[in-house]
């Protein structure tokens, strides 16, 4: 019995040693097929199949063995044929992308001065088969700056639609404190003037020349290079006309545009310090509220609808009947649009063409405590510095440059007529009269003389929307910011006593005004119509909206507002002859439907910190 046991105990131990020896050998093989090609992988798994399966059916009678190896084969057929799945989808997912890359060189073909190497166009495609499988990252921090379809992004962040009204507390004031600095540094300007020498020698001869589009006058500093607006606003009105032909592609979101957007971005990224730097100069001088003569043309709020600009460039601002119009912007390029770095790189190159015919004047939103919140900053950092580390240093400079040139703006415009018939434009509103430093003097309106006597005080300014600010500061934030009253507080009785009310809806550092009140102010300038943009509510049928007996006028010509909204635009047209104003549609909820998916724009605020968490464009 005892040697009966030792021998058991013995074939037991030597069964155990031949698993152990062949899960070792397993274990091996593995590791070895780990670092194999993907044609070796199949014989090397098959005889790892074969060699456990054999040595388990040396014990079985004969039958059990053929069983056993059809079972061998057809697991070994199996395991061969998903591998060949495998290597198919693989050489199929290739191919598409040679294909795909093919179709693209073709499309881009017919892009003048946009010819993409097939390096680039390679790394664009790679980049985003990377991004769509990695499903994990937000759109704002992709790493490759591509444009996703807001249409499919879907955000763990509950999607709360911001107010149609903009707003600005003195809490954001106060937390956003740490960017009011605009200045620049010694240093920075000397690390900015380094990277820019190092990048024109770079890009010399290739597609982002910048030597392209700027004036041979010999100056050696790239901080002072000038731009040669002409050859700019050429080359963004080709961008246009390919970028909006619905008749080559629908798709708003298709990476035939895609590719478009990089290569404007890539070339306007050395440009916009010194487009901004020659608007500096040549608004250096202008008063705060600048008289312009007519005829004139006068646009409410873009914010960042690039279509509607093309629009307006293609039938209006190149159209011969219009060649003697003036073009009067009435604020507001940025925020709550996908595109309001083409939108301002266009009009500051207008502007520096032709000084007398176009008038660019600041809106609320050219504010940077206002533009930093409602989605102009997170745009700018997602294109040049958060997530493309071609320019670390010159990147960092374009949110400042556009906001330093906000400040140089004018902030009204006064329209010359017969007597008594002269026009105000402003963005906001008129301002209150007890924001006048002279206390003999707070019960008479502001004049146009006296609001241009703060040129030297504050010009340039930040105009930073707070109650604490000084009275003058506060006077021209108005211009900005004031509405007037609403109706549901027009029939209070408590109207027959004051003429300017606090408006707590959009902070409480700005004002409602009367009819009384506007009435006073055009009677004490000698003028006839107030001009103005800032609303969007009243205008969404129509796009524009009288008040006050048509003695107001508000104006908004952005469609597709914030991309979900359906509005007609509008401007208005100003005759010579006795300084008529005749407002006219732009265009209607049926003419720019087609352009809907064009001017998507999302924002996901973090509930807790509510700061910008993503932003989808």
């Amino acid at each position: 019995m005892v040697n009966e046991k030792s021998k058991s105990n013995r074939q037991v131990k030597s069964s155990n040693s031949t698993r152990s020896t062949n899960s070792t050998s397993s274990v091996q093989s593995r590791t070895s097929t780990s670092t194999t090609t993907p044609s070796t992988l199949v014989d090397n798994k098959s005889r790892e199949v074969k060699s456990s399966r054999i040595t388990s059916a040396s014990c079985k009678t004969s039958d059990e063995q053929q069983k056993f190896q059809q079972r061998n084969r057809t697991s070994v057929i199996s395991h061969r044929s998903a591998s060949i799945n495998q290597q198919s989808r693989i050489r199929s997912s290739i191919s598409s992308i040679i294909s795909n890359q093919s179709a693209i060189n073709t499309s881009s073909s017919n892009i003048p001065n946009q010819q993409f190497s097939n390096s680039f166009i390679s790394s664009k495609i790679n980049k985003t088969v990377s991004y769509k499988s990695n499903k994990q990252k937000s759109p704002t921090h992709i790493g490759n700056r591509v444009r996703i379809n807001p249409l499919k992004y879907k955000s763990k962040l509950p999607n709360k639609n911001q107010p149609i009204e903009a707003s600005v507390s003195d809490i954001d004031t106060i937390k956003n404190k740490k960017d009011t600095s605009l200045s620049y540094s010694k240093v920075f300007n000397n690390e900015v003037r380094a990277e820019m020498e190092a990048s024109f020698t770079k890009l010399a001869g290739t597609e982002f020349d910048p030597e392209r589009y700027l004036q041979q006058d010999g100056e050696k500093d790239p901080l002072n290079r000038k731009v040669d607006p002409v050859k700019v606003i050429a080359f963004i009105a080709d961008y246009m006309q390919h970028y909006y032909n619905l008749s080559v592609d629908r798709d708003a979101f298709s990476q035939r545009r895609m590719l478009m957007d990089n290569h404007l971005w890539d070339s306007l990224v050395y440009l916009i310090p010194l487009i901004c730097n020659q608007m500096i100069q040549l608004m250096l001088n202008d008063p705060l509220i600048v008289t312009v003569e007519p005829d004139a043309l006068v646009f409410g709020d873009t914010h960042g609808n690039f279509n509607d600009i093309y629009h307006i460039y293609v039938n209006l601002i190149q159209n011969p009947q219009y060649e003697k119009y003036r073009i009067i912007f009435l604020g507001d390029y940025v925020d709550r649009g996908p595109k309001p770095i083409e939108i301002l790189c266009f009009l500051f190159c207008l502007k520096l063409d032709n000084p007398q015919r176009f008038i660019l004047l600041r809106g609320n939103h050219e504010v940077l405590k206002v533009n930093s919140k409602y989605g102009f900053k997170s745009i700018c950092s997602h294109i040049f510095e958060d997530t493309y580390v071609r320019f670390p240093i010159t990147g960092k400079l374009v949110y400042k440059s556009f906001n330093r040139t906000f400040g140089y703006l004018p902030v009204a415009a006064v329209i010359n007529g017969n007597s008594g018939k002269g026009l105000f434009l402003c963005h906001g509103g008129i301002p209150d009269p007890k924001l006048k430093s002279d206390k003999t003097r707070t019960g008479t309106p502001w004049t146009v003389a006296e609001l241009n006597a703060l040129t030297n005080q504050y010009h340039p300014s930040s105009l930073e929307p707070t109650r604490h600010a000084p009275l003058g500061q506060r006077a021209l934030n108005e211009l900005l910011w004031n509405d007037p009253i609403p109706e549901r507080l027009r029939r209070r009785k408590t109207l027959e006593r004051h003429t300017f009310y606090q408006n707590k809806k959009r902070g409480g550092h700005c004002s409602y005004f009367t009819e009384k009140a506007l009435i006073q102010f055009l009677e004490a300038n000698h003028l006839s119509m107030l001009i103005r943009g800032h609303q969007y509510r009243h205008c969404k049928k129509k796009g524009f909206h009288y008040e006050y007996n048509y003695r107001m006028l508000t104006l908004f010509s952005s469609s597709n507002y914030c991309g979900n909204q359906r509005n007609t635009t509008s401007y208005a047209m100003v005759n010579s002859a006795d300084c008529r104003v005749i407002p006219r549609v732009l265009r209607t909820i049926s003419e720019s439907l087609a352009y809907k998916d064009f001017n998507i724009f999302k924002i996901m605020v973090d509930q807790k910190t509510k700061d910008i968490a993503e932003i989808v464009y």
